[in-house]
């Protein structure tokens, strides 16, 4: 559709430049000192005239009635924001880059509604205003925050309108989505700057005040983990490194509750990853140890086995022979020598046929042998 009023402007343009050009030729030829300035002024308003095609009235207009819509109150600010909406819609219509300009103006347009109490008004306006702030993160991802904000103007009207609470829930959980995946990776790199705090506290042996940092590491990377899987592994970390803090300090209760976080994360990843297996069995071989510090041997055993189990799933006769010791030895503690007895058989075995790396095996030589 032509715009007949930039058309319009656009012939004014190139009259005056025509005209001024001509004249000015006239005057200078009858000698006229000015004329050949003349003559250049008309030349630049003609050439200046075909640059008006990216020039756009709507948005011109848009942008002068939503600042008038600003510094003005009450119905006659609305009146200004509902001339920028039709304004921006039109501009937007033809350029889908302008989304940008209609979604700030409905956002004004709402919250004058809002101000004056007319929610039944306000309410396709939220949703109009939804709709554009979804065009706009889809052009630029970094406006989300924005998006946020109009789900939670939605939210607002229906909550004032007293529709069925039921209505706002897919709103708000879009909302929460949204702010999560905003604030992820300030939280991510606060956890890392902790974690960091954390070791270099350790380093210098105060492990008292190591612990809040790694205490607050783990508790976010925790978080971030629920929903991200790719912060499993910097999560299990965290945990592993907590756990070994509240040990040194011996808060033996709370260490038992950090190694069970590193359980769950090790667990994770192992599920998504057979080859993480070995890293959930040492959390569990950790967890058995705790549980013995509190003597807990019961619970203890159950989670020895377990990491033995696992060390049987990857085929490590070595890891094997590392985990046979501690369910031995819990046995015996417990009096269930039968069970004992194979285990440390089977020890015996794997320790003759896969001895301890760096460790030497004294051989004497057979008489045959003998030098």
């Amino acid at each position: 559709m032509v715009n007949v009023r930039l058309v319009i402007v656009r012939g004014v343009l190139q009259l005056l430049g025509l005209a001024g050009t001509v004249v000015g030729g006239i005057t200078w030829i009858t000698g006229w000192r000015h004329g050949h300035g003349l003559i250049t002024l008309g030349l630049i308003v003609y050439v200046v005239s075909f640059f008006t095609r990216n020039v756009s009235f709507r948005r011109s207009e848009g942008d002068l009635e939503l600042s008038r819509s600003h510094q003005s109150t009450g119905e006659k600010a609305l009146q200004h924001a509902e001339s920028a909406v039709r304004s921006f819609r039109k501009y937007a219509a033809r350029r889908p880059a302008a989304a940008l300009r209609l979604a700030t103006a409905l956002d004004r347009q709402w919250d004058l509604l809002n101000d004056l109490g007319r929610h039944e008004e306000a309410l396709p306006v939220a949703h109009a205003a939804l709709e554009t702030w979804r065009q706009v993160v889809e052009q630029n991802k970094s406006r989300r925050e924005y998006l946020s904000r109009a789900l939670s103007r939605v939210v607002v009207t229906l909550d004032r309108l007293n529709h069925d609470a039921q209505e706002s829930i897919p709103y708000t959980e879009e909302a929460i989505a949204i702010s999560r995946s905003l604030v992820a990776p300030y939280e991510e790199r606060l956890a890392l700057h902790r974690t960091n705090l954390a070791i270099d506290l350790r380093h210098l042996d105060r492990w008292e005040g190591a612990l809040p940092a790694a205490e607050e590491a783990a508790a976010i990377y925790r978080r971030l983990a629920a929903t991200d899987p790719k912060q499993l592994s910097p999560a299990a970390e965290s945990a592993k490194f907590l756990a070994v803090t509240r040990r040194h300090l011996s808060r033996a209760a709370e260490a038992v509750e950090a190694t069970q976080l590193w359980i769950r994360h090790e667990r994770a990843l192992a599920d998504a990853d057979p080859a993480r297996t070995p890293g959930l069995a040492e959390a569990l071989s950790t967890l058995g140890g705790d549980l013995r510090n509190l003597h807990l041997d019961e619970e203890a055993l159950a989670a020895y086995l377990e990491a033995l189990e696992l060390c049987r799933t990857v085929d490590e006769p070595r890891a094997v022979a590392d985990a046979l010791p501690p369910v031995v030895h819990t046995l015996r503690t417990l009096g269930r020598h039968e069970e004992a007895r194979p285990l440390e058989d089977e020890l015996g075995t794997l320790r003759r046929e896969h001895p301890p790396a760096g460790v030497h095996v004294l051989r004497i030589p057979s008489p045959d042998q003998a030098p």
